[in-house]
């Protein structure tokens, strides 16, 4: 389901196409600045290690990205 939500769909009342980005990439792009800020903080810790950095980066974004669409879902549910 969140690699399928579409961040920004298109289309009239008869049809409906979607391009571009998923709603997941979107929202790890929002996290991307925070999850490079705090990658820089703990890349200086030793257990860290010898991690990709750019990697690492993109890991906390993404899941960043996917615990905001879970707790998005787990509310809209809630509500009804």
């Amino acid at each position: 389901m969140e690699d399928e939500q579409q961040a920004f769909p298109a289309g009239t009342s008869t049809s409906f196409y979607v391009e571009g980005m998923t709603l997941l990439q979107w929202y790890a792009g929002q996290a991307m600045p925070a999850a490079a800020l705090d990658v820089a903080h703990v890349s200086n810790l030793p257990e860290f290690g010898n991690a990709d950095i750019p990697e690492a980066v993109a890991t906390l974004a993404f899941a960043q990205a996917r615990a905001m669409i879970r707790e998005y879902a787990r509310l809209c549910e809630a509500e009804g």
